[in-house]
């Protein structure tokens, strides 16, 4: 398992959500971290996305598209009024009656092994007895699209694994951009919007759990 850092904070990641998951600090009764800021206690995931976002308007929330509050990965965080936050909350019950439906075959987490699975969809059909067309649904984000939505799109024409740095196939960037990244002062959101990557990206780069063959150098 992968291990990383944002400012005070330390995290582990989790492969099938990219969840990165607070090590470091106290969590409290609803499983959110929080660390003391001059003198005062502030959560884990306001300070993060301040960090990479900017101010958090007055009145607003940080909300976990993830759905897990031990969560500090900034491409997870949202802000939002509190009414966001119940529609979230809505949203999320929907989908425990969904899994808690007797008639429904699947769990969540059977939901996210299948989707993040090296194995052919034939197999997969066999081994959670459903159709393949419930696998291929759910891989290509038809179906459990709330679950899915942020998983990122994964190339089958190979064995599944996460791909990193330049052996991406589809990888936007050259060493060229991936030093300008690396010696950069901007915060993350800009240059993942510059690049057209996402933050979490930038961070791997940053933090040179990618292209360490080349910002190793440095």
């Amino acid at each position: 398992m992968d291990y990383g850092n944002i400012g005070k904070l330390q995290y582990k990641i989790d492969p099938l959500s990219n969840c990165y998951v607070c090590i470091s600090h106290y969590l409290d009764k609803n499983k959110y971290p929080s660390l003391m800021i001059d003198g005062k206690m502030k959560r884990a995931s306001r300070y993060v996305y301040e960090l990479y976002s900017g101010e958090i308007p007055k009145g607003f929330v940080i909300r976990h598209t993830c759905d897990n509050p031990s969560c500090i990965n900034p491409d997870h965080l949202l802000v939002g009024t509190h009414a966001d936050n119940v529609a979230d909350k809505v949203s999320r019950d929907r989908c425990a009656k969904l899994e808690n439906n007797g008639r429904h075959k699947l769990t969540i987490e059977q939901v996210k092994t299948i989707y993040f699975s090296d194995n052919s969809q034939t197999n997969l059909a066999k081994e959670y007895k459903v159709t393949r067309r419930v696998i291929y649904d759910i891989i290509n984000k038809n179906t459990w699209k709330s679950i899915t939505k942020d998983f990122p799109v994964i190339n089958r024409t190979k064995h599944y694994g996460r791909l990193f740095g330049d052996k991406n196939v589809n990888n936007k960037l050259d060493e060229k951009n991936i030093l300008e990244i690396y010696l950069s002062k901007e915060k993350s959101k800009f240059l993942a919007e510059k690049y057209n990557i996402s933050i979490s990206t930038i961070n791997d780069i940053r933090n040179r759990r990618t292209w360490k063959w080349l910002t190793n150098k440095i």
